[in-house]
């Protein structure tokens, strides 16, 4: 692989620049065919941007969008240090967000790949401009019309998503995570809706529905955690996306081993939760999670 494009971007100019910018043309127009071809995605984006439309408010669910997984923090730190590429230069960013990638599904195959070039890797104009087969202006006009569907569907204040592991924001989310947890394993309703902001979302891919604001949240927690409950749940604490997030394990009732249950990602703002995205459970062993739990 050739150096990194001007100013230290992963860019296609550089020493190689040609070879590079066949590459990326090559990889660009692949993902933009494929992107075309999928029919069926593209309707539940155009629904689910609908309905976010209707609702006016917040970023589209990701209940529509299920192929949008957690990824594993401990893997976004590996990229961030394997270098200049262009995985580090998105981690830098608030991109790699659930919110702000559910959000760009609703883009047009050719606008998510001017964002994503432009925005996410800090391209130039005249560099995305040769990778897409676009004019200058034509680049623009996209990147244009992209920003303005971003903006109608992402939270105004996002400067709060940027990864800071170690700030007192994080400090204070582990607070709130910890308590969350403690909710959970003891099915106690009353504590983890107190734990809620008013405007709380509660999502549950694949499940197509949403829930909006406490009371919903409230209700369709107590009928999770009803007399019909599955069994015993144990929690711990992880990392996907830059957010807080918790593993959940069940062991059904007289069995004695806690196996992947829910994968849970926690949007935590002000001290309270934002949003609860509760994914059913996947790969537990990309987030270096065991298993199987046993305990006494």
């Amino acid at each position: 692989a050739g150096p990194a494009g001007p100013a230290g971007r992963a860019g296609p100019a550089g020493a190689a620049g040609s070879f590079r910018a066949w590459l990326y043309r090559i990889a660009t127009n692949v993902c933009l065919d494929f992107l075309r071809a999928e029919r069926r995605r593209a309707r539940l984006v155009a629904a689910a941007g609908a309905d976010a439309d209707a609702a006016g408010a917040g970023p589209p669910s990701l209940a529509t969008m299920p192929w949008v997984q957690p990824y594993p923090d401990r893997l976004l730190d590996e990229a961030q240090t394997g270098g200049a590429g262009p995985e580090a230069a998105a981690v830098e960013r608030e991109t790699i967000e659930l919110a702000y990638l559910a959000t760009l599904q609703l883009l047009p195959p050719r606008q998510r790949a001017v964002i994503v070039l432009r925005y996410m890797l800090g391209w130039s104009a005249a560099e995305t401009a040769v990778t897409l087969d676009l004019t200058v202006a034509a680049t623009n006009s996209a990147l244009q019309r992209a920003r303005e569907t971003l903006r109608r569907h992402l939270p105004p204040d996002r400067e709060g998503w940027r990864r800071r592991p170690t700030s007192p924001e994080a400090v204070g989310d582990a607070e709130v995570v910890r308590r969350f947890m403690d909710a959970c394993e003891r099915y106690d309703v009353e504590q983890v809706v107190a734990l809620a902001s008013d405007g709380i979302r509660l999502t549950a891919p694949p499940d197509p529905r949403t829930w909006d604001g406490r009371d919903a949240f409230a209700a369709e927690t107590a009928h999770g955690w009803g007399p019909g409950a599955a069994g015993v749940l144990a929690c711990l604490p992880t990392r996907a996306n830059g957010r807080s997030a918790v593993a959940t394990y069940l062991r059904p009732w007289g069995d004695v081993a806690y196996r992947p249950f829910v994968l849970t990602v926690l949007r935590v703002e002000d001290g309270m939760l934002a949003e609860v995205t509760a994914f059913a459970a996947g790969d537990f062993d990309r987030f270096a999670l065991p298993r199987v739990l046993v305990r006494s």
